[in-house]
């Protein structure tokens, strides 16, 4: 795998991210602003350059060997029951995973996952459509970047993530 720089992943003519200050990524930003302040999600297709994508799946599929399993029932919050709330409460619903996870410090660090995750313009881009308070890299050594891996008949259960806001490559 050649190592390439983050503007090459990301398909710059269909999102101009690159300069956040031009009128074109202005309006970007304004209709995904209103997009995902209506929808809750924001869908990017085509984001990734197809040849990008090969590279991002093959450095993927290469660190899942190296995941770790992952067994748990919690309810949708991520956490445990609550005794004070009825049974059928959504806190004391569970749901099960069992899934493997490869850790940021698992991912090579100049493969293309880190060199895309590193890449300041995507992230402002980010937070410029969330509209909220700068954004950071997670500062967790191990779970800032990770992989999940799902082999057959593994599941990932219905959860809301811990955070204000998460970013999914699939």
């Amino acid at each position: 795998m050649t190592r390439r720089v983050a503007q090459d992943f990301v398909d710059l003519d269909r999102y101009p991210i690159g300069d956040l200050a031009s009128a074109e990524a202005a309006a970007l930003i304004a209709d995904y602003r209103e997009r995902f302040h209506n929808d809750g999600i924001l869908i990017l297709e085509g984001f990734i350059r197809p040849g990008a994508t090969i590279d991002l799946t093959e450095e993927a599929r290469s660190a899942a060997p190296r995941d770790f399993a992952r067994v748990h029932h919690r309810n949708v919050y991520m956490g445990s029951p609550d005794d004070t709330l009825p049974e059928d409460h959504a806190r004391n619903l569970q749901v099960f995973s069992n899934r493997g996870n490869v850790s940021t410090d698992r991912i090579p660090d100049s493969g293309p996952l880190k060199t895309l995750y590193a890449w300041k313009p995507l992230r402002d881009f980010i937070g410029a459509v969330l509209d909220g308070p700068p954004l950071y890299h997670y500062g967790d050594p191990l779970a800032s970047l990770m992989i999940n891996v799902n082999h057959a008949g593994e599941e990932l259960g219905w959860h809301l993530d811990n955070s204000e806001s998460s970013v999914t490559l699939m």
